[in-house]
């Protein structure tokens, strides 16, 4: 097993919140110095999201094709990274360095034991915010005091009486099209055998999936909430949204430099992950897809005192 699947979001946090920062910054000539990176998962995460994935994107040019034919994205994206009650949130924006140069965006992201659903309803406008008043700092020290202010902000805020936020979307209309999309990601990952994320086969499987609303935290609510409470995987998983209508790119297990292509990409350079076929086995977890869609319009929350004790069992593949 990679070094990734066995320590990812597995760091002893000690309840504590940790922010960092990295990327390209105004103040900075070039890169922004390592601030904040105090965990493994930290370490890990920009080595593969920033200096492997984007640099590795810019270095290739397969941006450069996209801007050439107008199918391109800017850096404007929300994104989750998280594995059984730990989380990565964080948002990737168009920066510039001290120089001008516009190529690599600005990252900020917050590590904490929470959910998924904890991620995006209460740290992901955090992390926005955070990361709009990093952009306007005009001074190195500017932004590293508003990284650390952020890492001693208290956690007691996200302790609910309940143990689960309830998150409901009464507008939300449900469709044929997403009951396809969620059957056919439900038979993706239970055929996915753990052998598939060892250290012989790195490379995790990343599905581009549609969005349901304009807004981001719903998009990503969404799909990540599916992930947790009927597929329950035990391999981190990352989740990336761009603001607007924009697909969701799910990355299951290890990513590769390539995965980040997904980053720029508009929909007609890289569309959504085929769903239009139906295998016989399929049609086996459409059930389940329907009562997602019931208890996401209803409230994420009901779902704890609600999940079928056969999706354990029927998921157990994975585990």
């Amino acid at each position: 097993m990679s070094r990734f699947l066995k320590v990812f979001l597995r760091d002893q946090l000690g309840g504590r919140l940790h922010v960092a920062g990295f990327g390209k910054h105004p103040a900075w000539d070039d890169h922004i110095d390592d601030i904040g990176l105090e965990t493994e998962t930290l370490v890990i995460a920009k080595q593969l999201l920033y200096s492997q994935g984007i640099a590795g994107q810019l270095a290739s040019g397969a941006w450069d094709q996209l801007e050439k034919t107008s199918q391109s994205l800017d850096f404007d994206h929300r994104f989750i990274w998280a594995r059984k009650g730990q989380a990565l949130v964080g948002t990737i924006l168009a920066s510039i360095d001290g120089k001008g140069r516009a190529r690599f965006p600005m990252v900020v992201c917050l590590q904490a034991e929470m959910s998924v659903l904890q991620a995006i309803l209460f740290y992901l406008p955090f992390v926005e915010s955070l990361g709009k008043r990093c952009q306007a700092a005009v001074s190195r020290q500017d932004f590293r005091e508003l990284l650390n202010l952020a890492s001693g902000e208290p956690d007691a805020f996200l302790a609910f009486p309940d143990g689960y936020p309830v998150s409901a979307h009464p507008e939300f209309q449900e469709d044929d099209f997403l009951v396809h999309a969620l059957e056919h990601l439900s038979e993706a990952l239970r055929n996915s055998k753990p052998s598939r994320f060892s250290v012989a086969n790195r490379n995790g499987v990343s599905f581009r999936l549609p969005a349901i609303s304009l807004r981001t935290p719903e998009n990503l609510e969404f799909w990540t909430g599916y992930l947790d409470s009927c597929v329950r995987l035990q391999w981190p998983y990352l989740a990336l949204a761009s603001t607007g209508r924009l697909p969701v790119d799910v990355i299951v297990g290890e990513p590769t430099p390539t995965d980040f292509f997904c980053l720029r990409a508009k929909e007609a350079a890289l569309p959504l992950t085929r769903t239009d076929f139906k295998s016989r086995s399929v049609t086996n977890f459409e059930p389940r897809a329907r009562e997602y869609l019931e208890l996401f319009m209803v409230g994420a929350g009901a779902e704890t005192g609600r999940r079928r004790s056969w999706w354990p069992r029927l998921f157990s593949k994975l585990h």
